[in-house]
């Protein structure tokens, strides 16, 4: 019997090709699994997700469970650079899959599956009942980085929360039934309501505070944030977390390929940079120089492996 394993994204209409190559690196490594597959959405064009839900349904077998949220509720909510309020949808996903899910594990559409998620689909949180001394587990994630996690940590502990490590948001084994049993939706916004111009990472901080102390950290091979080099191994869950992405011509990411591997299995396999520019040319391979010439700096000055790889 196989095991099985809830998945959640959360997308807006402009991230529909990278969720769609996001998943499709998951189906092709994770064949074994019994997979259920919710995707929260907040257009109301459904026709731009019909010949991808198709495509899920004819090559793989899957039904993709469709869920629309209107997120005008966040209008007052701050946002970067590089993401816009569908980020917010993370907030209201205990209300948004069906109560008869109690737990499952959320994906940021900018991740890439290289392998088996058998380890985090056999993680539950029958074992973390709360007691007197322990308030349950609420989520497991992957801390930060520990330069972003210490000052994120520090940030927080002014505003009154006791963090003492910060988890990254775009991978999480969620507790959905203790998320309901105690009202997290409204104990979400009511913080996002109060420490609205205080949010420096939207709502991560805002689960963060609330959940400071009370989740549980998995290996950083579920998660890999902004790697500089490639790594020994290749990281089960690459995240192109960050403003540059792997669809951006000047992007460096040192796993950018695995990204388009997969993008060649997709409908959208002849997506091509939509920001490049001839211009850029000199300064792309000026870039890769410079890189070059730190990784061999770090060698020299011992803060890498000479086993790490620079591209």
């Amino acid at each position: 019997m196989k095991a099985g394993l809830n998945v959640f994204y959360a997308i807006g209409k402009y991230f529909i090709n990278y969720f769609t190559v996001s998943l499709t690196s998951l189906l092709e490594n994770n064949r074994d699994l019994d997979l259920n597959i919710f995707l929260i959405y907040d257009f109301t064009e459904r026709e731009l997700l019909d010949s991808v839900i198709d495509f899920f349904s004819l090559k793989y077998g899957i039904n993709v469970n469709l869920i629309f949220q209107d997120i005008s509720i966040f209008d007052k909510y701050p946002i970067g650079a590089h993401v816009s309020k569908n980020t917010y949808l993370r907030l209201l996903i205990a209300d948004l899959i069906p109560n008869s899910i109690n737990s499952g594990l959320f994906l940021d559409s900018d991740t890439i599956i290289t392998g088996s998620l058998n380890e985090l689909a056999g993680k539950n949180f029958e074992g973390c009942l709360p007691d007197e001394h322990n308030p349950g587990l609420y989520l497991y994630a992957v801390a930060e980085i520990p330069m972003m996690d210490d000052y994120n940590s520090k940030r927080l502990q002014k505003l009154g929360f006791n963090v003492k490590r910060y988890f990254n948001g775009g991978v999480m084994i969620i507790n959905l039934k203790k998320w309901r049993q105690e009202g997290i939706t409204r104990k979400f916004m009511d913080i996002a309501d109060e420490y609205v111009n205080d949010l420096l990472y939207w709502d991560q901080d805002i689960m963060n505070m609330l959940f400071a102390n009370k989740w549980e950290e998995i290996n950083s091979e579920y998660n890999a944030l902004h790697l500089l080099w490639k790594c020994k191994r290749t990281p089960v869950i690459i995240h192109y977390a960050g403003a540059s992405k792997p669809w951006h011509y000047l992007d460096r990411h040192p796993y950018k390929y695995q990204y388009f591997k997969y993008l060649k299995l997709t409908p959208f396999r002849e997506q091509k940079y939509s920001d490049f520019k001839l211009r850029n040319m000199p300064y792309k391979y000026y870039r890769d120089i410079r890189h070059f010439l730190n990784y061999f700096r770090q060698i020299a000055l011992g803060n890498l492996h000479p086993a790490t790889t620079p591209l």
